[in-house]
């Protein structure tokens, strides 16, 4: 019993260095880049922050920056804006239920209001 049991763990600590292994060639496998973009690589594009707003529609529950995100892209970007667009567009530009938009609607209702 004490030799399976020595032979299980020892069966465990290959496994664990197989995995190690592994992890330590993947790594020593990418390439490693120096300076900048090469002449066949385009330069990374800036990414287009969105213009800070007094509304931080993440307040809403419900919505993190994915959804925030679709929302700007339909112009919505403050709480009065939510507030005031229908279900429907919201819906539309997020591919929530409408029971989801409109409860995000009353919140927003609430919170301009404060």
């Amino acid at each position: 019993m004490r030799r399976l049991l020595g032979f299980v763990v020892l069966l465990g600590v290959l496994a664990a260095l197989a995995v190690l292994a592994d992890r330590l060639r993947r790594r020593l496998s990418t390439p490693i880049r120096l300076g900048g973009p090469g002449p066949e690589e385009a330069a990374p594009q800036p990414t287009r922050e969105e213009p800070p707003s007094a509304d931080d529609l993440a307040e809403v529950w419900g919505i993190g920056p994915v959804y925030r995100g679709r929302l700007a892209e339909a112009g919505i970007t403050t709480f009065a804006a939510l507030a005031a667009a229908e279900p429907a567009l919201v819906v539309a530009a997020t591919g929530v239920p409408e029971q989801r938009a409109a409860h995000w609607i009353a919140q927003a209702a609430a919170l301009g209001s404060r």
